[in-house]
């Protein structure tokens, strides 16, 4: 047993899983340092995450479209400090307690508040750790009380993990040590995606997460009018929306004959990616930006969001205010006229993908910064 525990989801979507040793999620964090990985249990064995699912799940099955952030509220999840204990579910299969352990990660996000601020009531000889999960954006549309209890897990963590500058400047008054790093992207998880694509002539306008609140899909969906309107004829396709989230597009998809909506993929979500010339992702949710880093993997240029992590770092040239309607434009069109420009974007973002797939160097700040916290 280790003498670390991550606390994650029970489950979480991943655009695509590979056979990659490692998830290109924020568990690679606790592989990394060797942490034992699982979720929280409620005293009646429920994973804090489904905690008043039933709820959520109602919410969806309004008639009109109901924003993501309505959920943020602690009518939404547990709160009660009665329904909660000490014990985790590993992924490995076997039960155990956070009093088990010495340092305690968590991902650190609304349905955690309320549990994390029972841990360091319950337990606060350990040393608790926070890894982002959240942007910036999500915890100012939480509800106040969620905010307030998020405020005050910051009072006891002695340490905090972040994948943006943003939300590193946000956060780092109100914890003693921050740490930020890019998410480590697994080696070999790009190995042999892609090779299914099919070549069009269409440029990505919008991926599922989620929150899709944040989508800016109708700033992107402009751009590409402007750029169709200067001659250059490209649809646009908007990947991995649920039914819940239909009520985000309806309204573009009806409007803009160049668009089409896909659902939620799976096993061809990177095939389908690569056959793409270019992607313009104007969200305005900044997070460590996985989306960049698989598009930049699969050679489609991607122009966007400089807040967010991997944004910035594999496309530089690419990255930009998200509300920079003609900025992103020109770059579009500039991928679209000069070759030279397109190549060398593209090798740039591929050199970043595997400098962020050296697990040494991760592993190194990962440790350095745990044994950092433990000494204070």
């Amino acid at each position: 047993m280790s003498d670390a525990v991550l606390i994650y989801l029970c489950q979480q979507d991943q655009s695509q899983d590979t056979d990659a040793t490692y998830s290109f999620d924020t568990t690679i964090i606790g592989d990394l340092i060797g942490a034992d990985i699982g979720y929280a249990l409620t005293s009646d064995e429920t994973p804090v995450q489904f905690v008043d699912q039933d709820r959520r799940e109602d919410v969806y099955d309004h008639p009109y479209y109901v924003q993501s952030n309505t959920l943020y509220n602690s009518f939404f999840c547990a709160d009660d400090s009665d329904q909660f204990t000490g014990d985790i579910e590993l992924f490995a299969g076997e039960r155990v307690s956070v009093d088990d352990y010495e340092v305690v990660l968590i991902s650190h996000f609304w349905l955690h508040h309320h549990y994390l601020r029972y841990l360091q009531r319950v337990f606060p000889d350990k040393t608790y750790v926070g890894i982002q999960e959240e942007s910036v954006q999500d915890v100012m549309e939480s509800a106040s009380r969620l905010q307030a209890a998020h405020h005050e897990t910051l009072n006891d963590l002695a340490g905090l993990i972040v994948f943006n500058e943003q939300y590193r400047r946000w956060m780092e008054p109100h914890c003693d040590a921050v740490l930020q790093i890019p998410l480590p992207i697994p080696p070999g998880h790009f190995d042999g995606v892609g090779q299914g694509a099919r070549p069009r002539e269409s440029a990505c306008i919008g991926i599922g997460t989620w929150n899709v609140d944040h989508g800016n899909f109708y700033t992107n969906v402009r751009i590409l009018d402007r750029v169709r309107a200067a001659g250059y004829d490209i649809s646009g396709e908007i990947i991995g929306i649920l039914d819940r989230q239909r009520g985000v597009v309806d309204g573009l998809d009806e409007q803009f004959d160049f668009i089409e909506v896909y659902e939620y993929m799976e096993d061809e979500f990177y095939d389908h990616l690569a056959g793409l010339q270019f992607a313009v992702l104007m969200t305005t949710r900044a997070t460590a930006g996985r989306t960049a880093a698989e598009l930049a993997a699969l050679g489609v240029p991607c122009v966007g969001n400089e807040h967010n992590d991997m944004q910035a770092r594999c496309w530089p040239e690419l990255a930009v205010d998200p509300y920079d309607v003609p900025g992103a434009i020109a770059l579009v069109e500039r991928l679209l006229t000069d070759e030279q420009f397109y190549r060398s974007t593209v090798s740039t973002a591929q050199r970043r993908v595997a400098e962020l797939q050296e697990m040494d160097t991760f592993k190194r700040r990962l440790q350095e910064f745990l044994d950092h916290v433990r000494e204070t």
